[in-house]
């Protein structure tokens, strides 16, 4: 796979400039580490109010279930604000039952979150302070999983935010390299992620013809005639 782009992400030194694949990826956005930031502080002003979220990383069919801790966090309702965050994989696998998403990139909230022993409470004042356990986080690993994979989830935005998109690769194709995520996932294994989506939407694009096409009912497809388009010498 080669890769067009004025951006350079921190997979990009494995590209192979004389494979056919091309991931034309201009139009790309920048994703930095303010731009988690925002997105932690604006939840932290809403009905969610604790600093701990969960990201949700597809590139094909591959999946990282990202824990997304809020740091520093300064200023009380409705100013609150993160200064900093940490990232730790609660969870990867593989589907390839799901429809194939390129670099996509969400906050999420489990259905009925409850059901999962991933929560601390602590009553603060006039109400409850919510913080997920880590430790029982990485114990629950397998359970979130199974809740991704049956979609007992939602995908979440800050309210009222006309500009704040669900999905960040709605801006673009993502640029990882700003954002902490570098970190948690090899060049290699996301280069091969990318790499296999572009080879599966190539070979699903090669079996949309019809089951026992003909070479001439190939050409007709393509707005040629048989008789005068390709004559013989």
């Amino acid at each position: 796979m080669r890769i067009i782009d004025k951006q350079n992400d921190y997979y990009d030194y494995l590209q192979d400039n004389e494979d056919s694949l091309v991931f034309d990826r201009r139009g790309s956005c920048l994703l930095t580490k303010q731009d988690i930031l925002d997105t932690i502080s604006r939840r932290l002003n809403t009905i969610h109010r604790d600093p701990d979220n969960f990201l949700l990383l597809q590139c094909g069919t591959s999946y990282w279930l990202i824990f997304v801790k809020g740091l520093d966090i300064k200023g009380e309702r409705p100013n609150k604000y993160a200064c900093d965050y940490s990232l730790r994989i609660v969870n990867s696998w593989k589907d390839y039952n799901q429809p194939l998403k390129l670099l996509s990139l969400r906050f999420i909230d489990f259905n009925y979150s409850w059901k999962y022993d991933i929560y601390d409470r602590v009553f603060r004042g006039r109400r409850y302070e919510i913080t997920v356990n880590e430790t029982k986080l990485m114990k629950e690993a397998q359970t979130l999983k199974d809740a991704i994979i049956h979609k007992e989830y939602k995908v979440v935005g800050a309210w009222k935010d006309y500009r704040f998109k669900d999905d960040y690769n709605e801006r673009g194709y993502l640029i990882l390299k700003a954002s902490g995520i570098p970190a948690l996932i090899d060049p290699t294994e996301m280069y091969n992620a990318i790499d296999e989506y572009f080879s599966l939407m190539k070979t699903a694009a090669e079996f949309t013809e019809a089951k026992g096409t003909t070479n001439d009912d190939k050409i007709k497809n393509h707005g040629f005639d048989t008789k005068t388009s390709f004559r013989g010498k």
